[in-house]
């Protein structure tokens, strides 16, 4: 085409077939695993915004997010209990009762949930930490199995994401506060997770720590003072 051609160009009717186009892509149902992250993700960051979420139904909608589209069937999210500075289970998704019953009772310090010095622990980047079943106890260690029954399991292959691995992803908010952490395990497919969904908990995981370090500062301000009414 021509310069003269393209000045010639009906700029409206191409604008509506571009704007038809995009819309049209924007909004199809994801195709494959990554456009299901990503699409979730999202519509939970877009729930985020509306700033009509407590704390505890943001903890639910994580927990639904990783369930439906990262995969996991196993989670639980641990909060630093803002009174005592202690670290405690807040959302516990995918457990038995005996299990849940377990969780509830623990309480770790900040020094209890970042001393990840067990062997053969690995450290996947900043935030994402693994632990795989045959990872020695130490004295007085208590770990909560799902099933215990299934946990001495043998792997299979290195791939297999066997019972009594876990991983966790740390929630951190302003000048690197640990916030708390989400853990997973049970993956759907019983495979190690693939970077896409590793890089999906840690942005969930991130988002989170954004929201509720603006929460918690929307508690530290002072309310403001009510006008009076005249009589």
């Amino acid at each position: 085409m021509r310069p003269s051609d393209r000045n010639m160009a009906n700029p409206t009717a191409i604008a509506t077939r571009i704007e038809a186009l995009l819309k049209s892509r924007y909004r199809q149902l994801p195709r494959d695993d990554n456009e299901k992250i990503l699409d979730s993700v999202l519509r939970f960051w877009l729930q985020v915004q509306e700033g009509k979420l407590s704390e505890d139904s943001l903890l639910q909608e994580v927990a639904g997010v990783i369930h439906r589209s990262l995969m996991f069937q196993e989670i639980a999210i641990v909060l630093k209990d803002p009174e005592d500075g202690l670290y405690r289970y807040r959302i516990i998704v995918g457990f038995t009762k005996d299990a849940i019953e377990d969780m509830r009772a623990q309480v770790y310090s900040e020094a209890e949930v970042r001393a990840f010095d067990r062997l053969p622990g690995i450290k996947v980047s900043k935030l994402t930490e693994f632990t795989i079943s045959e990872a020695p106890l130490k004295a007085g260690e208590h770990v909560q199995f799902n099933r215990p029954m299934l946990a001495a399991t043998p792997r299979k292959t290195d791939d297999e994401f066997t019972f009594g691995d876990y991983m966790n992803i740390y929630i951190c908010g302003k000048d690197d506060e640990l916030l708390g952490f989400i853990e997973v395990s049970g993956p759907r497919d019983g495979k190690m997770p693939t970077g896409n969904r590793m890089k999906g908990l840690e942005l969930l995981a991130s988002m989170t720590g954004i929201a509720l370090q603006c929460m918690k500062e929307d508690r530290k301000k002072p309310e403001e003072p009510q006008p009076l009414e005249m009589m």
